[in-house]
């Protein structure tokens, strides 16, 4: 099931509202470290960027990788080094391919799976290589979103999944492994995906591609800052969950808080969206501010609708949602890790 109109692209949305509210957009500006306030209660105050500017502010919140935050915009703890050993997802070869012509038979998502694919998930998640015969994922961009190519055209993502970078990878003939790879999606689509008409008498998939453009597990981290190049954050084990995983508000440090794959409530796109809410309703409980979109977030005030002008009883419903504790189990994530902690000791006893 997808759209059946391309969603708008999720940064345009809020860099939009934040210039209509005053706010300014700064590109080509790397970070070089939070700036924090001396003494023994530290507050995020700002942020200094390579250039040498410093920007102040009342709170800081680091969308870039957390990880990668943790190791190198902030000071380096016990915390840092635990972080930098903990559980991280897999990185990827992506290829981004501009396609002549349209395919009839490719439809949005595609999906190839190896014969051995259990055994190849160890390889990707345990050994941090890349199996022999790779599983890949397939998007066709320009099926739901006529922008995304010209006329009579196709816009194709290709990702194949890989470790991430390990010790165990890093002296590994990569020019050699992303050939394999490419290699591997090019004669599957020929002989597994595509269908009898997609291609001309003699022709190859490899003649359809006008451009290319890629991402490799070395890539992800040099230019989009990723750890150790895994696109998807810290991976969900059952110690990376709950109250375990990194909070949206640091837990020493004031006023700085985090939003993204690696913080709560975990990875993926529409889960980062809701955690990106999460750390908007924190910031501003804490400054003591208004949360306009959801009144039953503030439960400090009282909650009254006209009967006259709305008697569906939706008072009474809003006032038990507004209840103390129910705020204290969606906030105070150690009341969860008591709740679950037997069972989570239990199926790590059974697993073991």
């Amino acid at each position: 099931m997808v759209p059946s109109r391309r969603l708008p692209s999720p940064p345009a949305i809020p860099r939009s509202d934040h210039k209509k509210n005053g706010g300014r957009v700064l590109y080509s500006s790397p970070v070089k470290r939070i700036i924090l306030s001396d003494g023994e209660k530290r507050e995020a105050c700002g942020v200094e960027l390579e250039n040498g500017t410093r920007l102040e502010a009342d709170v800081v919140i680091s969308n870039a990788d957390l990880v990668w935050t943790y190791s190198n915009l902030l000071p380096q703890t016990k915390y840092t080094q635990k972080l930098e050993n903990s559980q991280l997802t897999c990185s990827s070869i992506s290829f981004y391919w501009s396609i002549k012509r349209k395919i009839p038979s490719l439809v949005t998502h595609q999906v190839f799976l190896a014969k051995e694919y259990r055994e190849s998930f160890d390889i990707i998640f345990d050994g941090h290589s890349m199996p022999h015969q790779p599983s890949f994922y397939v998007n066709v961009p320009s099926r739901i979103d006529p922008s995304a190519a010209p006329d009579g055209k196709d816009a194709m993502i290709v990702l194949v999944p890989i470790g991430h970078l390990h010790a165990n990878n890093l002296s590994k003939n990569w020019e050699k492994i992303i050939s394999h790879a490419r290699e591997f999606v090019l004669h599957t689509m020929e002989n597994n995906i595509l269908q009898p008409g997609d291609l001309k008498e003699g022709e190859r998939f490899s003649d359809l591609i006008e451009s290319e453009s890629m991402n490799t597990p070395h890539t992800w981290e040099k230019d989009l800052n990723l750890f150790k190049g895994s696109i998807l954050g810290l991976s969900h084990n059952i110690f990376q969950v709950i109250n375990f995983r990194p909070h949206i508000k640091h837990d020493t440090i004031k006023r700085m808080y985090f939003v993204g794959a690696s913080t709560h409530p975990g990875t993926g796109v529409p889960v980062v969206a809701c955690g990106s809410k999460l750390t908007a309703e924190k910031v501003l409980k804490d400054l003591n501010l208004d949360i306009p979109w959801d009144l039953t977030v503030r439960s400090n005030r009282p909650i009254t609708v006209d009967p006259a002008t709305d008697p569906s009883g939706r008072t009474t419903m809003m006032n038990k949602m507004s209840k103390p504790w129910l705020l204290d189990l969606k906030e105070n994530h150690w009341i969860l890790n008591i709740l679950f902690l037997p069972l989570i000791l239990l199926f790590k006893l059974v697993t073991e």
